[in-house]
């Protein structure tokens, strides 16, 4: 933004030489605010306040005396960088671009450059500056000059103060002088004061000294509209003339409220919410292919809300979203913390599914259901295929090279049956999810329930609303045109869809933020190059991690990590990059926040950085390595199928599947696995400051759920997202964080090939069950190529519905 104005002054400077003089646009200008406050007219007075960010929209102002309205006029349009502006007068028209910016080695300081010209020509213009200063919430200081290439250059210089530093006229009040100036001469000041005595009702007025005139103002804001009105009064306190506007912003004014009746928003919750859309990158362009939302958009919109004061609580019907346990723990924090604000939250449901039911109930004031609905809520479950007897018959044999009995991703190949280690791990992490998923029911609606919420989910589901509403699972059994008289009833609350309009900034002073790159890491990780939201590519992650860690206006990194691993050369070509992060040359501080699971691989590209973040139900571990190899021979024996072999080289056809592996291979690919399990062992050890014993005792392909993951030292702190951005604040020393996704933009050949297996997933039959599973498995492994030892978790048990 800054190389395109400086661009800009540039050619405007160029085009103002030997322009003719426009002088007389500009002496009305102490007829406008004062120039270090920020309103819908700055762009006449200070551009620069534009920057501020609080005068978007589009103005339109008239003049009028006591004989009625006169032909002039004035339109306007204005946003953060930049304004235009039109002014009808005597005849003439007069035009104003400005160009202006916030920037970042001068905390609070917003500066600008227009051109000015009259009628059609640009020949006939100037350029000016202008700036705004804010240091502090108390005191404004700004600046504007005019003509600045002209022997008649005109200037602006005031300050804006607000004398109450607490209480409710804090940033109500407020006192201004303006001190203008032509050639080399200084004209008396100009003082003010502006006050806000009710939401949206504001008065204000001054008194030139120079000409000995006073003005009196009055506006009204309803919304993102305002109108208001100017009046200036002469020597003798006579009515002169006056001028009316007109503000129509996407920005949302406090506002005078009529009636005591709140307001809840109904809030729609997307079906599906997950970390990052899949989707590509190209320049200023991301689009996303599938449907869903994206978990930290829904958490900073609550955060927005929360502030929000046209909203007094949330209204959510048919509520019912799948996503991973963790993503459910994120959310109901995030919800927590806007209900910190008083504001209720209300569900509706015709049914509702298992997992929906303990969000809702974790954080509902009420629930109400529908006579005839349902309640899914029954725990968690883990059914898993085995396919050894199948392939037996059909003479397939897999060689699962696991390098202990817990690292279980290949068994549905090579058992008959879940293993005892298996069933040990999967009891485990159950337990810690169930566990969970109790206490954020009994935490929330303990005291209805008629039995403990253990209790409640083993006597479930519930397939009669009536069973539900005697239990205490609901607090209503309602059909949804009944609900606006309940709401009205319970809360003198009605339902309404607000606008999702971002509040005016009242505070001057913005705090001063730091760069942190916020860097994707979902799905099966494989060499090359990813698709996000999907898989991660060493080749993408990598550069993206890269890019961040080079570029000097990053002041840390968070990756956010939903994987479950893959290939061992891709992690710890990723793993790489985090080390050289921490511990290289342009070392900067590294978080990791983990989502649904960072398992094996996805826990490899974890361990190097500073702190691991997880939410108790985030699937982790999984330390240690598999690798597969089928064998055809008998299934080629039965279809009466021969096969002939050439080869230069003892081993050239070790990955043959047409015969049975030699001794020799057997145990060379079984020491690849041994050595790959101890470089991973290794690794960790090492980023997270244990020895390889401690690390050994609790690998082996354990997986465990994030809060399991706390007790032995794979996580350091149990939450999501809001936590690690505080811990990066703490880390830099600045909690204030302006969070920047960092990704490489794709290849038009990437983005076809994207586009067409989005299109390939959408006609697949086999989107579901057993078929589905299966052929997602297959699309993972050709992922890895020829890889034969892997980081792998292949079955997701972290999702929920």
């Amino acid at each position: 933004m800054k190389k395109i104005i400086f661009v800009i002054a540039i050619i405007s400077l160029l085009l103002s030489l030997g322009a003719d003089e426009i002088s007389g646009f500009y002496e009305s200008t102490n007829d406008y605010a004062p120039v270090a406050y920020d309103s819908p007219l700055s762009t006449l007075k200070n551009p620069s306040a534009n920057a501020f960010g609080n005068n978007s929209g589009f103005t339109y102002m008239t003049s009028y005396d006591d004989d009625g309205f006169d032909q002039n006029y004035w339109l306007m349009y204005a946003n953060k960088n930049f304004a235009f502006s039109r002014q009808r007068k005597s005849g003439n028209s007069y035009f104003r671009a400005a160009f202006t910016g916030d920037f970042s080695f001068v905390n609070n300081l917003y500066t600008g450059i227009h051109f000015d010209w009259r009628n059609k020509s640009t020949k006939t213009g100037d350029v000016g500056f202008s700036l705004l200063y804010r240091p502090c919430n108390y005191f404004s200081f700004g600046g504007s000059i005019n003509a600045i290439s002209e022997d008649a250059e005109n200037y602006v210089l005031g300050v804006a103060i607000r004398p109450f530093i607490g209480g409710y006229l804090r940033d109500r009040f407020s006192i201004s002088a303006d001190f203008s100036g032509h050639d080399s001469e200084f004209y008396s000041p100009v003082v003010g004061m502006r006050a806000e005595p009710l939401n949206g009702l504001f008065v204000n007025g001054s008194y030139d000294f120079e000409s000995e005139t006073a003005r009196l103002g009055l506006e009204l804001a309803f919304g993102g509209s305002m109108i208001g009105q100017r009046s200036f009064l002469n020597k003798d306190n006579e009515h002169e003339h006056s001028y009316l506007y007109v503000h129509a912003s996407d920005k949302y004014f406090r506002s005078m409220k009529f009636s005591d009746k709140k307001t809840f928003k109904e809030y729609k919750l997307a079906n599906k919410i997950v970390d990052k859309k899949s989707g590509f990158k190209l320049g200023f362009l991301d689009i996303s292919f599938n449907q869903g939302a994206e978990l930290q958009d829904i958490v900073a919109e609550l955060k927005r809300m929360k502030k929000d004061d046209r909203i007094q609580g949330l209204y959510i019907d048919n509520g019912n979203f799948s996503s991973q346990f963790a993503n459910f723990e994120e959310l109901r924090d995030a919800f927590l913390d806007f209900k910190e604000s008083g504001k209720p939250v209300i569900f509706y449901f015709d049914s509702i599914s298992n997992a929906t039911y303990v969000f809702a109930s974790s954080i509902a004031d009420e629930i109400y259901l529908n006579p005839t609905g349902q309640i899914d809520l029954k725990g968690i479950a883990i059914s898993s295929p085995y396919f050894k007897t199948l392939f037996d018959t059909l003479g397939v044999e897999f060689v699962n090279f696991k390098s202990h009995k817990y690292k279980t991703a290949g068994n549905n190949f090579t058992e008959t049956e879940m293993t005892p280690a298996e069933r040990e791990s999967y009891e485990f992490v159950l337990q810690g999810i169930f566990d969970n998923m109790a206490n954020m029911i009994q935490e929330g609606r303990g005291d209805k329930l008629k039995k403990s919420a253990v209790e409640v989910i083993n006597n479930g589901p519930y397939f009669s609303a009536r069973q539900a509403y005697e239990e205490g699972l609901t607090d209503g059994l309602y059909y949804r045109d009944e609900i606006k008289g309940i709401l009205e009833e319970e809360y003198n609350a009605k339902v309404a869809d607000t606008d999702e309009s971002d509040l005016i900034k009242y505070e001057w002073k913005k705090d001063k933020t730091s760069k942190v790159a916020l860097i994707y890491a979902v799905g099966a990780i494989h060499t090359g190059e990813g698709k996000a939201g999907k898989t991660i590519g060493s080749e993408s992650l990598s550069k993206a991690i890269r890019k961040a860690r080079k570029d000097k206006s990053v002041k840390g990194i968070i990756m956010r990590v939903n994987s479950g691993g893959g290939s061992a050369l891709a992690s710890d070509i990723i793993a790489r990059e985090v080390w050289l992060t921490v511990h290289g040359k342009n070392k900067k501080p590294f978080v990791v926040s983990m989502g649904g699971a960072a398992a094996s691989g996805g826990y490899y590209i974890s361990a190097y950085a500073d702190k691991i973040i997880a939410e108790p139900t985030t699937i982790t571990g999984s330390i240690g390595v598999i690798g597969m190899m089928p064998n055809f021979e008998k299934l080629f024996d039965k279809l009466h199928v021969n096969w002939s072999t050439v080869k230069k080289g003892k081993q050239a056809d070790i990955y043959s599947v047409n015969r049975k592996m030699t001794d020799k291979e057997y145990n060379m690919i079984k020491k690849s696995v041994e050595k790959t399990y101890e470089e991973f062992i290794n690794a960790v050890a090492e980023g997270r400051g244990m020895t390889r014993d401690e690390v050994h005792k609790i690998a082996q392909g354990r997986i465990w759920t994030g809060e399991q993951g706390l007790a032995n030292g794979l996580v350091d702190i149990i939450g999501g997202m809001e936590t690690a951005e505080k811990v990066m604040g703490e880390m830099i020393n600045n909690p204030n964080l302006k969070l920047t996704e960092y990704r490489s933009e794709d290849s038009f050949v990437k983005i076809s090939s994207e586009i067409g297996s989005s299109i390939e997933e959408k006609l697949n039959p086999f989107d579901s069950g057993i078929s589905g599973q299966l052929m997602d498995l297959t699309k993972t492994v050709k992922l890895f190529g020829d890889e034969k030892v892997l980081y792998w978790l292949p079955w997701d048990i972290s999702n929920a519905e």
